[in-house]
């Protein structure tokens, strides 16, 4: 803004913008002549040349202008006018100019009486007009058809005294599906544009808007699907009349992919290339209410777009059986809440689940469930159906398989849902019950849980059911649907006052613009998919290599002789990505999942469902580990400040993260001390006299800080009990990340030792190293924490597996050096054998520390490099795609009368097409280019962070130096003692 407040610019600018309200000719009492001698007193604002003339030339110049605003001078200002108070007439048929076979006066000209005043609706405001129709033909055409031929869309069918140009059906369209806007907001600002002052005395034609407009999404959907064309003769492979937005990138057999390609060609090897990736979610924002409706309303689209039919729908619906439960206002079973007779295993999701269903109750529908592409988030079409209190299965099986109509030559069908190792159990009877007809698809089907979702899951699920465990899958999260939730639910605010038909029309339309955007960011998408996991076969391969390298050779070959899927046999579950010890020691997950269990068997016994204790603990101590990581980082912070003095952009940078944690800490802590003061309220006067500090020093009140007399009296014994559950197997837990990082200090002592020389270089190697200690005291301090609260709930101070930890205990014995001189007679600290089995074989103790490792990172290297084949193949895939709708539409073009309006429109569309095909190859031929600009810009950031740290030598290879700068930056001393996250 500087430069618009410098130098007068203000006072230029307003005194401009004052110059456009008068004219020069215009001055004292004069009036300037018009061009035919008449006293030029009328202009318009609107046109391209703002010029002064009569009123006669000035209705001349608009014979196809006829929603001009015009002004006209009154002596002293203009002010506004209308062009229909000046006899401005609006001829259709022919080209602006009376029809010749219109009645006429006397005199020649057509007769006024048998014109008809109507109002316009256009972009700028509201208008009326008088309008002559053609009378050419025998019958002449309808008046509603001169007026759509005329670009007016008329608001009644018979005898239309409103109408609404394309424009402003096209501009209003558009704002809604990009800002939202609603039709009310708009037709509002139209009336406010046409009379500041007095909006509310406009022409109110809202309800003809409505339905016009309703129209005209209708219409254009069909237009833009080529459904007005009979498409579906051209293109055979489809469902028949879908007017949905295909994804370019996805595997469709006969159309973008050749179908003896899947069917013969084809190997094991290459499923990921060819498998349709699917993705299902519930929202419960887009609801319905329940009120008086129109019980003739239907939807245009009649499930031809992303709803599925639903008069159908309904008639399943009222037959599924459990469905019924969820939607009646009976009492419900918690366990066949989600339609299914198989009881849900993880308990969290299950209560959450129950909790939602009392939000339902003024709606007659409670959202939808849908089906996208998970690999580029776009509805699939007929894959949108309705909820009615709550998610059951059975709306996800008929969401699902109305999404699959056109997968029958598909040979892998891939599905991520939130609660996916429930919904597979039964999904062969529910299918083959309700849907034999596509009992072909499920034997066909595999499935996970999505990324986020699985961290509220148990043990078992997330490694059961995580994408990155399982083969053939690449970068596949599951959660693009959710972003897809945040965009939509702003029609939530409209569609829930609409009645049903009305609502599927705005939300088809809606989605289909939510794929529109997607198919036109395609090509810059996938180059940026490609870049990121190329950048990611180059960190994570040297890392498995290492780690492979550093390995004995028999264990690498017994591990790769092992399958890489988990098994379940005589009801056990076994997975080579967790370790399999028998008896192990509590964690603070199955520590969870056992109390969590608990609580929802005990609510369910006495009907009162609800978060327990042991959710409200859980997030104590996560608050708890945030507080101390934010005193952490704070230090981290202030040795950032004094040793970058210089560096403003590192030391805003730290500031700003070292800010949002606390921001982010303090959202979290909150409530959570809400919920405390609501759950205990006889803390209240505690909390009320504590000390006021900063949010990570706050004082959280748990349990344990109170003897058992106070706990007693305070009403939290069973918290207490639920606490040191919890804390145990906190404990535990991070007793194992400290043999973690003692493990990998140990290794890059070792490093260090054969491959560092030099005074200058072994200082910042040091200072490296001293990163890495730090992380085994950050464990250590989280054990102390634990036994110091288990100490004040119980635990003996003799606990022969919990034992007082001094750092000299975080110590072992470095195997990657070789033996020091009397190191045979010193003994490992208590640690390393703490709360594991007695007796456990050299085999099963090498499997409990490296195996799950070397598991998951052999994982994280082979998703990498699948992710690289399938974004290559997705590129040709849509090159493919944007080039075979190019030549349908040219085809549909040459089946168009040749001059017609159809011919005109596909003609434009192959064009669109053509190009789309174009940039996308255009992008692709950059990938190489910026490859190598990645990989420069690693190689530039590793050396600038080996010669911070020391470890710049000349003798080093280049990936090398890219493996170290990726081990400082993506956290040093967890890059090689943790595994990726489920």
């Amino acid at each position: 803004m500087k430069a618009f407040t410098e130098n007068d610019n203000l006072e230029g600018f307003e005194a401009a913008i004052f110059s456009t309200r008068t004219h020069p000719t215009l001055a004292g009492n004069s009036t300037p002549d018009c061009a035919c001698g008449a006293v030029a007193l009328f202009r318009c604002p609107e046109c391209t040349v703002t010029t002064t003339v009569c009123a006669v030339c000035l209705v001349k110049m608009h014979p196809n202008h006829h929603i001009h605003h015009v002004e006209r001078w009154d002596g002293a200002g203009f002010v506004r006018v209308r062009l229909f108070d000046l006899k401005h007439e609006v001829h259709l048929g022919h080209q602006g100019f009376p029809c010749p076979q219109a009645p006429k006066d006397d005199d020649g000209q057509p007769r006024p009486t048998s014109g008809r005043e109507m109002v316009i609706v256009d972009t700028n405001g509201i208008h009326k007009a008088r309008v002559f129709f053609c009378h050419c033909g025998i019958p002449r055409k309808r008046d509603r058809f001169q007026l759509a031929e005329a670009g007016l869309f008329p608001g009644t069918v018979e005898t239309p005294g409103t109408a609404f140009t394309f424009e402003v059906l096209d501009n209003f369209h558009v704002h809604n599906l990009t800002s939202k806007k609603t039709a009310r907001d708009y037709y509002r600002a139209l009336q406010k544009l046409t009379d500041g002052a007095f909006p509310h005395k406009v022409a109110n034609r809202y309800r003809e808007f409505l339905r016009v407009v309703r129209l005209w999404r209708y219409f254009t959907m069909r237009r833009r699907s080529g459904q007005s064309f009979n498409i579906d003769d051209v293109i055979t492979t489809r469902r028949k009349n879908s007017m949905a937005v295909r994804c370019p990138a996805c595997p469709e057999i006969g159309f973008n992919v050749e179908k003896k390609v899947v069917l013969i060609r084809l190997t094991q090897g290459c499923r990921h290339k060819y498998t349709m990736f699917l993705s299902s979610d519930g929202n419960f924002k887009l609801q319905r209410k329940r009120k008086v409706d129109d019980p003739d309303d239907i939807a245009l689209n009649a499930g031809n777009a992303y709803f599925v039919e639903d008069s159908e729908y309904q008639g399943y619906v009222s037959k599924v059986g459990p469905a019924d439960d969820v939607r009646s206002n009976s009492t419900i079973d918690p366990f066949t809440l989600l339609t299914s007779t198989q009881k849900c295993t993880c308990s969290e999701l299950k209560a959450v689940r129950m909790q939602n269903i009392a939000k339902f109750k003024s709606s007659v529908v409670s959202g939808v469930v849908a089906v996208q592409c998970a690999r580029h988030g776009l509805f699939m079409p007929g894959g949108v159906v309705d909820l009615y209190r709550g998610e059951g299965y059975a709306h996800t099986d008929y969401a699902l398989g109305m999404a699959l109509g056109d997968c029958h030559d598909h040979r892998w069908i891939f599905l991520t849902y939130d609660v996916y190792c429930q919904y597979f159990k039964n999904i062969t009877t529910r299918f083959g019950k309700w849907f034999p007809s596509l009992m072909g698809f499920i034997d066909r089907l595999g499935g996970a849980v999505p990324k986020m979702h699985i961290r509220n899951h148990i043990a078992q699920c997330q490694t059961q059911w995580s994408t990155n465990f399982q083969e053939y899958l690449g970068f596949l999260i599951g959660e693009l649907i959710e972003g897809s939730w945040a965009e939509l639910n702003q029609f939530a605010g409209s569609t829930k006052e609409t009645n049903q038909g009305h609502r599927h029309d705005i939300l088809d339309d809606g989605f289909a613009q939510w794929n529109w955007d997607k198919v036109i960011q395609m090509a810059d998408t996938l180059l940026k998919m490609y870049r990121e996991a190329c950048a990611a076969v180059r960190a994570r391969s040297p890392a498995f290599d290492e780690l492979t390298n550093a390995t004995p050779p028999a264990l690498v070959q017994e591990w790769e002789a092992m399958p890489k899927t988990w098994k379940i046999k005589d009801g056990k579950y076994t997975s080579p990505y967790e370790a399999s010890i028998k008896h192990g020691p509590p964690t603070h997950r199955t520590a969870y999942e056992k109390l969590i269990t608990a609580e929802l068997t005990k609510s369910i016994a006495s009907g009162e469902i609800g978060p327990g204790n042991t959710e409200f603990i859980a997030r104590g101590l996560m608050i708890e580990q945030e507080q101390y990581v934010g005193i952490t980082r704070r230090d981290w912070l202030l040795i950032v400040v004094r040793r970058h003095r210089i560096n403003t952009i590192l030391k805003t940078s730290a500031i700003d993260k070292a800010t949002n944690a606390k921001s982010k800490l303090r959202k979290q802590f909150t409530p959570w001390r809400i919920a405390q003061v609501d759950r205990f309220p006889k803390l209240k006067s505690e909390i009320a006299n504590r000390p006021l500090t900063t949010v990570e020093k706050e004082k959280l009140f748990f349990p344990s800080e109170f003897n058992e007399p106070a706990r007693n009296s305070l009403g939290m014994l069973e918290a207490g009990t639920i606490e040191y559950k919890l804390r145990e197997g906190q404990a535990y837990d991070a007793l194992e990340e400290v043999r973690q990082a003692i493990k990998t200090f140990n290794f890059n002592v070792a490093f260090k030792i054969s491959n560092i020389g030099g005074q200058p270089s072994n200082t910042r190697a040091q200072n490296f190293l001293r990163i890495l200690a730090n992380a085994r005291v950050v464990e250590a301090d989280r054990y102390r924490r634990a036994r110091g609260a288990l100490l004040q709930l119980g635990l003996s101070d003799v606990d022969a597996n919990l034992r007082p930890l001094v750092n000299s205990d975080l110590y072992a014995k470095n195997t990657r050096e070789m033996p020091k001189m009397g190191e045979s007679k010193q003994v490992d600290p208590w640690i390393w054998t703490a709360g594991r089995p007695e007796n456990m074989t050299p085999k099963e103790e090498e499997a409990w520390i490296d195996r799950v490792k070397w598991f998951r990172d052999r994982a994280n290297r082979d998703r990498a490099v699948e992710q690289v084949e399938l974004v290559e193949v997705k590129v040709d895939r849509t090159i493919k795609s944007f080039e075979k709708n190019a030549e349908v539409w040219k085809t549909l073009e040459t089946r168009s009368v040749t001059g017609s309006g159809k011919a005109a429109y596909a003609h434009v569309k192959s064009l669109m097409y053509s190009k789309l095909a174009t940039e996308c190859a255009a992008t692709w031929a950059k990938a190489g280019e910026c490859l190598k600009k990645d990989e420069a810009a690693e190689l530039k950031g590793a050396e600038e962070e080996l010669r911070e740290q020391g470890l710049l030598n000349a003798k080093y290879s280049v990936d090398w130096k890219v493996r170290v700068l990726r081990l400082a930056v993506k956290g040093r001393a967890k890059m090689l003692s943790r595994t990726i996250s489920p």
